[in-house]
């Protein structure tokens, strides 16, 4: 690639180098046709069954050697005894950058590149869902509107936002590519998808106050930029929902579109941040509970002993129904749980209560 940059450009194609550990197996050792542990990256792309991989090793160099023959069948099927599931060029790729470059090697696991292929259709799912909230006439709105007409948790979200555009954009200055994969699956997996997409459904499907516009602009402006930050490492996927996304006809891939930065979204809010933290403990110790006395509609209380607390969580009361499916949840100011309650705390100033009777 060099010679050839040089003979046909006179420069070079590149000039720094990023070089990773050696790859080994889950268990850490180096992989060997006699220990029948090695990973082909097609076979990681395409999928591959045992019975496949086994008449691949019998037509092997290793024919010649039963002894070494039978151990590396018996390897194999120790080490792949349902064959590897196909997971994409997209999931491999992901999957080998999130590994740490720090020690002795890479131990590269089966079952970490196929939870990575379903984080894919995870992202696949999430922006689908965003398609049929759209719309072929969606409008977006300006971040102005957005800002002025925002619940706490849509600013949350945007908060989240410009904060993994940050923890992006230095883990790329630094080459620490572990940092970034990490911030990026964070913000899809557990903001994006479990938090904010949960509470805006009754907003979307049952728009009687209105905040549904505010939270479709948010839910555009989350998945058009998860995408891109997303995009360095899943090429395919992002170009192929990022084209059908509404309104970027000016932009022929999302391959030269801008990365994101925290100039572009300069929305973190660390206090806001902390207070969510606390409403998302609040609903955990909700589910806890519900799961805990197996009980599924129940009436809940927060019950809280400072105002402040009181105040913070009052902006998230609709959100914390949404998220533990309550019949209903009460928030108590005066710090006395109700009797016939379950209760776990929280906190110093705020427990959860739910009603067993």
């Amino acid at each position: 690639m060099v010679m050839l940059g040089q003979r046909l450009t006179g420069e070079l194609p590149f000039k720094q180098v990023y070089l990773h550990l050696m790859v080994r197996d889950s268990h850490g050792r180096k992989m060997s046709k006699s220990l029948g542990n090695v990973i082909d990256p097609i076979d990681v792309i395409e999928g591959v069954s045992l019975d496949a991989m086994q008449d691949r090793l019998k037509n092997s160099n290793l024919k010649h050697d039963n002894k070494e023959l039978k151990a590396a069948l018996k390897g194999q099927r120790a080490n792949f005894p349902n064959g590897i599931p196909e997971c994409g060029t997209d999931g491999l790729r992901f999957a080998l950058c999130t590994y740490n470059t720090q020690g002795v090697g890479l131990n590269l696991d089966v079952l970490k590149l196929v939870e990575y292929r379903h984080f894919c259709n995870k992202i696949w799912n999430a922006v689908k869902f965003g398609y049929t909230h759209f719309g072929s006439d969606f409008k977006l709105m300006s971040k102005e509107d957005v800002m002025q007409n925002s619940r706490a948790i849509d600013r949350w979200i945007l908060s989240k936002l410009s904060h993994t555009a940050e923890i992006c954009n230095s883990g790329f200055y630094d080459y620490n590519l572990t940092v970034v994969t990490s911030a990026i699956r964070h913000f899809w997996h557990k903001c994006l998808c479990d938090v904010y997409l949960e509470t805006i459904k009754p907003s979307l499907y049952n728009d009687e106050s209105g905040s549904g516009n505010v939270s479709r602009s948010v839910l555009f402006m989350c998945i058009e930029a998860g995408l891109r930050l997303l995009s360095p490492f899943m090429p395919y996927l992002t170009e192929e929902l990022y084209q059908r996304l509404p309104g970027l006809q000016h932009v022929p891939s999302i391959c030269v579109a801008q990365y994101p930065t925290t100039e572009e979204f300069p929305y973190k809010d660390a206090v806001l941040e902390n207070n969510t933290d606390l409403m998302l403990d609040v609903a955990r110790g909700i589910r806890s509970l519900k799961n805990q006395y197996e009980v599924t509609q129940v009436n809940a209380f927060v019950v809280c002993s400072t105002n402040d607390v009181y105040s913070i969580l009052c902006s998230y009361q609709d959100d914390i129904k949404t998220l533990t499916k309550a019949a209903s949840v009460e928030l108590l100011s005066n710090g006395i749980t109700p009797s016939g309650c379950a209760v776990s705390t929280i906190s110093v100033a705020c427990t959860v209560a739910v009603q067993l009777k």
